[in-house]
């Protein structure tokens, strides 16, 4: 037992050391320990705030780590497909953020990666956007939250995003499919900027205390901020779109002609400018996509090769089709009380769709006008009248129309409550205080008349449309107000 080696190395009784302790090792360049994590105080920060603070700290970070930032579309599309399937948008909208930015600082090495990475770009900023809500139109003004103007915020942001990211894909590309990516990510940034405005103002009114001074400070400096970006963002849409639509007119056989998107697009960027005037004056100038009537003389626009055009064309390849046409032109002049124009365009249009419940809509405002005069609309009535009847057979029809027998019920009710929204799904006013003011004699006739409209109505669609209570629920409910009124008065009258 008393042989054998010691621990170092020579024979001995194998006895204890009793040398200096080992020196410690050497820390004074060693990184500095990150801080401990207060798991206590994390929990009173909410979810969305600790996910605002690490995107602050990652952007911080990686501005500092550019030459980092991954480049190579295999390994960014690797990536994709592993973030996509975690759901984490923000995540993957950041990477090809840094990817872009990174890349548009270096001379261009192959452009066809170079577009493909910036398209996905666009991709991922615009699906980002999607995973926010929008509560600027459900939320109330006392009940606004940080939360929700952040939100409305970063929506604004993946908007903005996307918008330079198609705009640096345009420039290389010249496509006037990525130019309308630009017009069509502005107009959405337009949206969403006036979202975080309404939010932000209504976060204003309820910081009324001394203390919350410098906040209403900054609130109002971003609300400047984003107002100035939307009186720019609608210019920048009408000047893109405008070179979309105009090209392809020199020689048509060899470029397909603006598709329906692209024009309303443009209607778009000049109705967000008020420049409804011009809106109509482009409008009438379109050339429209055949209707297929053999009368057409509106479809003379190059057809859709099979062949070659899917094959090569980028973008839809849908043109504008005449009945889109007028009813962008008709609802503009009804805008621009441009009453007339308006009823030759709705008639016009009834002629194609007589079915359609907003055409005649359409028609009775334009019909009315902005004259509320009470033998105006009696004239306006008789005029409709006459419109709606040609549509109407005098017998029974195997196939009857919704639009102008329901339309004829709406004329009934105008006397009883006059013109208003005769939108089916708000509920009606039903204010009937024009109408009781009248002779005995004329609330009978008209309350009669009414309740004859919906009874021939209903006459011929209950058994056949199950819609035919919800179309006369107005209706009713005005018949059943009135009687209600005149209920000494309505014991006299005759079954």
């Amino acid at each position: 037992g008393g042989g054998g080696k010691s621990r170092g190395g020579k024979k001995g009784k194998g006895k204890k050391s009793h040398g200096a302790a080992p020196a410690k090792p050497d820390t004074s360049n060693a990184a500095p320990s990150p801080a401990p994590i207060d798991y206590i105080d994390l929990i009173d920060v909410p979810p969305w705030k600790r996910r605002m603070q690490r995107r602050q700290e990652a952007l911080a970070d990686n501005t500092k780590h550019k030459a980092n930032v991954f480049t190579d579309d295999v390994v960014l599309a690797t990536l994709k497909v592993t973030l996509l399937s975690q759901r984490l948008n923000e995540t993957l909208a950041q990477l090809y953020s840094l990817a872009t930015e990174a890349l548009s600082s270096r001379p261009i090495a192959d452009k066809e990666e170079l577009c493909s990475i910036f398209q996905e770009s666009y991709f991922s900023q615009i699906r980002l956007a999607c995973t926010f809500p929008r509560t600027a139109h459900v939320v109330d003004d006392a009940t606004v939250s940080e939360k929700n103007v952040w939100e409305a915020e970063q929506i604004a942001a993946a908007y903005e995003c996307a918008q330079l990211s198609a705009m640096s894909l345009a420039r290389h590309t010249g496509s006037r499919l990525h130019q309308s990516w630009v017009a069509s990510a502005a107009l959405l940034q337009k949206e969403a900027n006036a979202d975080a405005i309404k939010l932000m103002e209504a976060r204003l009114s309820t910081l009324s205390n001394d203390k919350d001074e410098s906040r209403s400070t900054c609130i109002r400096d971003r609300v400047d901020k984003l107002q100035a970006k939307n009186a720019m963002l609608p210019r920048l849409a009408e000047s893109l779109m405008s070179r979309v639509v105009s090209r392809g007119g020199d020689d048509e056989s060899k470029d397909h002609p603006p598709s329906a998107e692209d024009w309303n697009m443009y209607i778009r960027a000049l109705v967000e400018q008020d420049k409804l005037s011009d809106a109509i004056e482009k409008l009438e100038g379109v050339k429209c996509a055949s209707s297929g009537s053999s009368d057409n003389t509106e479809g003379e626009l190059r057809r859709i090769d099979d062949e070659t055009d899917v094959a090569s064309h980028q973008g839809s390849l849908i043109q504008l089709a005449h009945r889109s046409r007028l009813e962008q032109k008709a609802s503009l002049c009804l805008k621009v009380k441009r009453y007339e124009e308006a009823s030759e365009t709705y008639t016009e249009l009834l002629s194609l769709l007589p079915d359609n419940w907003s055409y005649w809509v359409g028609f009775l405002r334009s019909a009315v006008g902005s004259d509320t005069d009470e033998r105006q609309v009696e004239n306006c009535i008789v005029q409709c009248r006459k419109i709606v009847e040609s549509y109407v057979p005098a017998g029974a029809s195997t196939h009857p129309l919704r639009g102008p027998h329901l339309f004829l019920v709406e004329l009934a009710a105008i006397p009883l409550r006059g013109i208003q929204s005769t939108d089916r799904d708000e509920p009606s006013s039903n204010d009937l205080s024009q109408f009781l003011q009248k002779e005995a004699s004329v609330r009978e006739s008209v309350v009669r008349e009414l309740g004859e409209a919906v009874i021939d109505y209903a006459t011929i669609f209950a058994p056949k449309a199950s819609c035919c209570f919800y179309d006369l629920r107005n209706y009713l409910e005005l018949f059943a107000t009135a009687c209600y009124e005149l209920k000494e008065e309505a014991t006299t009258w005759e079954e």
